[in-house]
């Protein structure tokens, strides 16, 4: 079993991400969190409201990656609900509610520079969940980077949440 400190050390090291086949640019850095989901613990009333049990209902990863040379036309390709700087968007011009995310899902790969050493991460089916720009001072220079989030989902066919290891 691959634990969350394995993933994240292999999307540490210099790589590019591809959405969709598209390349983001190049990674400036990365936040890999997973958590479990829980539902309500059950209490039992003869026991003084003493919980009882507690349900296991799967795990959630989220991904989150900044980017340094990226370009509005990249971002729009491989991710165009949300490419930023497109104007004012009014509840539902986006998405409608009712929406199923999973239906705008897409496949991130992790190429590092040194493939023939070093693992390739693959989520085959996750969700983009925000676009913001930011700034950081780098030098006297400050360099714009584009954060973008995605929550890894199993893939429906597989029922994989991703796939790691070299020349993948």
């Amino acid at each position: 079993m691959t634990t969350v400190a394995e993933v994240l050390e292999a999307l540490k090291v210099p790589g590019t991400v591809f959405v969709g086949g598209v390349s983001m640019g190049m990674v400036a850095d990365v936040v890999v969190r997973r958590r479990e989901i829980e539902a309500e613990a059950v209490a039992a009333l003869e026991f003084g409201m003493e919980i009882v049990e507690d349900h296991y209902l799967g795990e959630a990863w989220s991904i989150a990656w900044a980017f340094r040379n990226w370009t509005q036309a990249k971002l729009a390709e491989a991710l165009p609900r949300l490419s930023v700087g497109s104007g004012i968007e009014y509840p539902g011009s986006v998405l409608a509610a009712g929406t199923r995310k999973s239906s705008h899902a897409r496949v991130v790969r992790f190429v590092p520079n040194d493939s023939a050493n070093q693992p390739t991460v693959e989520f085959p089916s996750a969700i983009p969940m925000a676009a913001q720009t930011f700034e950081l001072k780098f030098g006297y220079e400050p360099e714009t980077l584009i954060g973008v989030s995605f929550l890894g989902i199993r893939d429906p066919g597989t029922g994989e949440l991703f796939k790691m290891g070299v020349g993948i």
